[in-house]
């Protein structure tokens, strides 16, 4: 197939829907001709500034134009939503955008930014209506997608690197270390559940289980709770390595994500995949995209969010494990995450999309 790929998220700028635009394209292309329209960003890692993010869309409705017919075109995400449109003013080619849920609960945010936004969605929504194929990275965002009045929504979940993963490195070299502590990585924010952890259930724990916490500090609250709490330790900003053997070495990993007030959303829950795909044992709140990346009770543990009587039975059914229970949980993990998770499937079901779309489903 003849694929055309567009995105304003391209390295060196550094994120997630950076991680996706280069795998899922790299691994597009085998089998395939894939054509990528990208904006760098800058080599602080940081992405493009707004000027040249209108530029590069503009200039891409003008190729776009121009440019020759293809099989597919796939816009990389819904704030660049103008560049499928000559495409379908053509009638060339089916066209593709992927959502992320964070594009569309930004236009519930109050302010004049999120106001111009929903009128730019909104927009989206009445000029391209059904003839926009929207690739979901969730069955959280999927609903999203449908609320705001789009018709076509497939899901496909986002994928994770397993060539570098060494999910059993720590087991194997320190075998008593497990019990020690919990790991939290994210950003220090409310809806992340870091300081409502080390609140309500780190007091219940065994006093010598203490909480680790790896991430940017984004809100004060959240992190003057952090750092005023005796049993936590907050670690900052580590490589990727670090948090890796920090995941292996956990007694758990948590995610104890608290649903927002419409206005954020875990759009998918991918460090929930880095923690099972680097030998970490998962134990995640049920919400929003979370609940698409993990398998319960196979590559981590769902429980209902604030329910502190769940967590704390999980996590207490965790520490009694054998080390043999804890090296075939890991292995399983490893196993169905490389198996439903890898970024080659991500690929295929993208590719079963586009076919779909060309063909017709079977």
């Amino acid at each position: 197939m003849k694929i055309l790929f567009t995105t304003r998220k391209w390295p060196p700028a550094i994120g997630g829907m950076e991680v996706y635009s280069v795998e899922l394209t790299k691994h597009l292309s085998s089998g395939n001709d894939v054509e990528v329209w990208a904006l760098p960003g800058k080599n602080s890692g940081r992405p493009p500034n707004l000027f040249r993010q209108i530029v590069f869309i503009a200039l891409c409705c003008v190729r776009a134009f121009l440019g020759p017919q293809r099989d597919i075109v796939h816009v990389g995400d819904l704030v660049s939503w103008p560049i499928a449109l000559p495409f379908v003013l053509r009638r060339s080619c089916p066209v593709f955008i992927t959502a992320y849920g964070l594009d569309i609960v930004f236009a519930h945010r109050k302010g004049l930014f999120p106001w111009l936004y929903r009128q730019y969605l909104g927009l989206c929504v009445r000029v391209m209506g059904n003839r926009l194929n929207v690739v979901a990275i969730s069955q959280a965002t999927a609903l999203l997608c449908e609320t705001a009045g789009f018709s076509k929504v497939a899901v496909v979940p986002l994928g994770v690197n397993l060539h570098e993963r060494k999910p059993f490195a720590t087991i194997e070299s320190h075998p008593d270390v497990f019990g020690k502590f919990v790991l939290f990585v994210g950003r220090l924010v409310p809806r992340k559940g870091a300081s409502w952890f080390a609140k309500h259930v780190l007091p219940r724990l065994p006093q010598d289980i203490s909480l680790k916490v790896v991430g940017a500090k984004w809100d004060s609250q959240e992190w003057s709770a952090i750092s005023s709490n005796p049993r936590a330790e907050y670690l900052g900003t580590l490589s990727n390595e670090d948090i890796a053997h920090l995941r292996r070495a956990a007694l758990v990993v948590i995610m104890p994500n608290i649903s927002s007030d419409g206005t954020d959303i875990e759009g998918f829950g991918l460090a929930a995949l880095e923690a099972a795909a680097d030998g970490g044992i998962l134990v995640a709140s049920a919400i929003e995209g979370i609940v698409d990346a993990v398998i319960p009770g196979e590559t981590g543990f769902l429980v209902p969010e604030r329910d502190v009587s769940a967590w704390l039975e999980t996590i207490a059914s965790i520490a009694r494990w054998s080390r043999k229970e804890r090296e075939d949980f890991i292995g399983n993990a490893f196993h169905l995450i490389s198996k439903r998770y890898s970024w080659d499937q991500v690929a295929k079901n993208t590719k079963y999309e586009y076919e779909s779309a060309v063909y017709g489903r079977s």
